[in-house]
């Protein structure tokens, strides 16, 4: 890394403020040489343990985010790659405070002055491109700069950066950047490249999905000789313990990470060979369509909600009409899972919610009030259920709640099937909160 001079820095954070509990969710560094042009890139999403704040901003979700290496993780990399050289951002002030936030909460305080003494490129713009306006994008449409996709660390920290070589070029040798050279060499921390570290991309549409649940099961789970020979009567307790499971994780007819892992270990403890999964996912199905005909109709609601547990469980397209098949030849549910399991809770259930949702945090549990749910501010043994704002939230109160096993669901839930069909109360709910903050949604932790 001799050749690195300036290091492009920027960052994805949960919240504007590294005060009020905010956390860095991804950063990249680019590394520029002394004529400013690009010799490096190294980016990461991060695990924030916390839920993901505006995530109608930087796109980032749980799943994005599940697995990823925490900053404290990255941190000796980070500062390997920082060592001696120019910090360099857009906006550097905002993304300075973050990181030294997140170094001060490890107890590693940067070295005194290191941040402070960086090269802003939105206040050199004021500089070479008066009157082009501050923003990122504003800048680089000035100069005719590609930013890619916008609010990815990487792709913003590449854009600064070819700001950055360009008022370069337009001034070489100036003392601006002579000067902040020779700070960053007197900030540095002297120190030996670390181990590896591992990092992890932000997905890509396509790059993930809940069908792959289904592949992971047939890749590790072991086959039987004779899948006749054993059937889930033969061991009951470890079957309807990975069915209740099943049950619980397709509340809301999709299967996050957390859930597609858990089920996995289910199936693993329990000793299950993959035609016995088959054998699971085929009945909770078929519990699914007993309970569609319980009343001799079955709508076409009901079969949409077949077709979408089918698909997610990856059985073939005939499945459902071969379940209401079978369905109508005998009484009562069929296989393990209970298949309904009441996908909208009883009157009275204690539903907690986490996270940045689309409405205001106090609107939305006057509504589930006139539904008939109590809302509750905290996850207990008792709380039925968590509706967050995203299935995949690392925040602690979805942590808690899989720990006791509360099924965990996202914000759709609670419109699709909570309050679904109450447009007209919803509607005077949201007339009747008067004290509540406007804002689109409020942050939990």
């Amino acid at each position: 890394m001799d050749d690195v001079v300036y290091s492009v820095i920027d960052t994805e954070t949960t919240g504007i403020h590294p005060g009020a509990h905010h956390r860095i969710i991804e950063i990249a560094v680019i590394g520029l040489d002394e004529g400013g042009r690009q010799v490096s890139r190294w980016e990461t999403v991060v695990n924030p343990e916390r839920d993901l704040g505006a995530q109608h901003v930087h796109g980032i979700t749980g799943a994005d985010v599940y697995g990823a290496p925490t900053f404290a993780d990255i941190a000796d990399e980070l500062a390997w790659r920082l060592d001696g050289t120019v910090p360099v951002a857009h906006n550097l002030s905002f993304d300075s405070r973050f990181i030294d936030a997140e170094y001060r909460r490890l107890g590693r305080p940067l070295p005194a002055a290191y941040l402070g003494s960086g090269l802003c490129t939105m206040r050199l713009a004021g500089r070479y491109l008066p009157g082009a306006g501050r923003s990122l994008a504003a800048c680089c449409g000035a100069l005719g700069i590609d930013i890619g996709t916008a609010h990815t660390a990487g792709d913003d920290a590449a854009a600064a950066g070819r700001l950055l070589e360009h008022f370069i070029q337009r001034e070489p040798g100036a003392a601006v950047y002579s000067d902040a050279i020779l700070a960053a060499h007197d900030n540095g921390w002297p120190m030996q490249r670390p181990a590896a570290v591992r990092t992890h991309p932000r997905s890509t549409p396509g790059s993930r999905g809940e069908r792959g649940f289904i592949g992971r099961l047939v890749e590790t789970l072991p086959a039987l000789d004779n899948p006749t020979a054993e059937g889930p009567a033969a061991r009951d307790n470890e079957y309807n313990e990975y069915a209740a499971l099943l049950d619980r994780a397709l509340l809301d007819r999709r299967l996050s990470l957390h859930e597609q892992d858990a089920l996995v270990r289910a199936a693993h403890e329990a000793g299950i060979s993959r035609e016995h999964v088959a054998m699971i996912h085929s009945g909770y199905l078929a519990s699914l369509a007993a309970a569609a005909l319980a009343d001799g109709v079955v709508t076409d609601e009901e079969r949409a909600d077949l077709v979408r547990v089918a698909l997610v469980l990856e059985l073939p397209s005939q499945a459902v009409d071969a379940s209401l098949a079978a369905a109508t030849a005998v009484a009562g549910p069929v296989g393990h899972a209970s298949g309904s399991g009441g996908r909208r809770p009883g009157p009275g259930t204690l539903i907690c919610l986490t996270g940045d949702m689309s409405r205001p945090r106090a609107e939305i549990e006057e509504l589930l009030r006139r539904a008939g749910y109590v809302p509750h501010p905290s996850v207990t043994k008792k709380v039925g259920l968590v509706v967050a704002s995203d299935p995949d939230s690392a925040s602690g109160k979805a942590r808690k709640a899989r720990g006791y096993a509360i099924p965990v669901v996202g914000e759709s839930f609670l419109w699709d099937v909570l309050l679904k069909g109450d447009e007209a109360g919803a509607e005077r709910a949201v007339r009747g909160v008067d004290a509540v903050d406007r804002s689109p949604g409020v942050a939990g932790r």
